[in-house]
């Protein structure tokens, strides 16, 4: 859902609104309805327009991409705009997806600000899961 929405909202926020505008007798197109028609002035408990507002996913352009994109050399993970090794910080979340072109692309998730669809702009994927990796060694890696 969030990636036909203009604004790019969290999914899971987007599902609260979306049940009200469904429920609602309003005809007009939900992202008009949540942005500046009839529900703009909408204000849930579940999830509060400021965390609506807030909780945008971010989309990488082919630019911004590049400096995510991971290759492997000697058996390592490392970044290939600068070398360096991929280190996952614990306690953190860490997140793949390979493209349909078998590019790499590794970054920390952010909830609410930086998902598997951040990579590719809800593009299409080969894959996407969570990994964890110590000086360029992987140690897990879960498909999801």
């Amino acid at each position: 859902m969030e990636k036909i929405d203009p604004r790019h909202h969290y999914g899971h926020n987007l599902h609260f609104y979306y049940d009200v505008c469904s429920d609602s007798k309003s005809t007009q197109p939900f992202f008009y309805w949540l942005d500046v028609g009839d529900g703009k002035d909408l204000n849930l408990e579940r999830c509060l327009r400021t965390v609506l507002q807030r909780q945008c996913i971010a989309y990488l352009g082919p630019k911004e991409r590049e400096a995510y994109e991971v290759i492997v050399e000697s058996g390592k993970l490392l970044y290939r705009q600068t070398g360096m090794l991929i280190n996952t910080v614990e306690g953190s979340k860490w997140i793949f997806v390979l493209s349909t072109s078998r590019a790499l692309y590794v970054g920390q998730k952010k909830k609410g600000v930086f998902q598997h669809s951040s990579f590719l702009s809800g593009g299409a994927k080969s894959a996407a899961g969570r990994l964890v990796a110590h000086d360029g060694v992987l140690e897990v890696l879960s498909i999801t």
